[in-house]
């Protein structure tokens, strides 16, 4: 009697770390596919070959889940990037544009800035970052407000730069 409850409760440990080991392996990760580009889940979230910029990208969303942001043409030889929040998404968003071979600066609408002060109303394009406000992402002259959610913003301006959402 011992030796079969021995036995069993071996089999249940090998059991067990038979359908862990299996779960392991078929949840890591899933992969989408989206105007001919495939996105791997990573642990940083979702990753696909960018040609444009001959590396691997990662973006917090999928084109999918942002797509209905735009559309939007992204104009200019200049982009300025007025970043109202911590200043990590500004700089994440200039990265952004500096790989896809844009150049950028940061600006302010702040007329008491030491930063270059810029408006709607001129002919560079200019993008406002601003965690604190109401989700909100809108087109006003050549300034494209995003609020509130900045990662899914700045994932959708990558998206288009990247040529992944046309």
């Amino acid at each position: 009697m011992k030796k079969s409850k021995n036995l069993f409760a071996a089999l249940f440990i090998i059991f067990i770390m038979v359908m862990s080991t299996l779960g392991f392996i078929y949840s890591g990760g899933g992969s989408e596919k989206y105007n001919g580009y495939k996105f791997q889940q990573t642990d940083q979230g979702w990753a696909t070959f960018v040609s444009r910029t001959n590396s691997y990208q990662t973006f917090t969303y999928l084109p999918s889940e942002v797509e209905d942001m735009g559309p939007i043409d992204i104009k200019g030889n200049l982009i300025y990037v007025v970043d109202k929040s911590n200043g990590y998404q500004g700089a994440r968003l200039r990265d952004v544009f500096t790989s896809a071979g844009i150049i950028s600066q940061f600006g302010s609408l702040d007329d008491n800035s030491t930063l270059p002060i810029i408006d709607c109303d001129g002919d560079n394009f200019v993008v406002v970052l601003d965690s604190s406000a109401d989700e909100d992402f809108y087109l006003e002259d050549n300034c494209i407000f995003i609020n509130g959610n900045l990662n899914k913003g700045i994932d959708f301006l990558a998206y288009v730069v990247f040529g992944i959402i046309v």
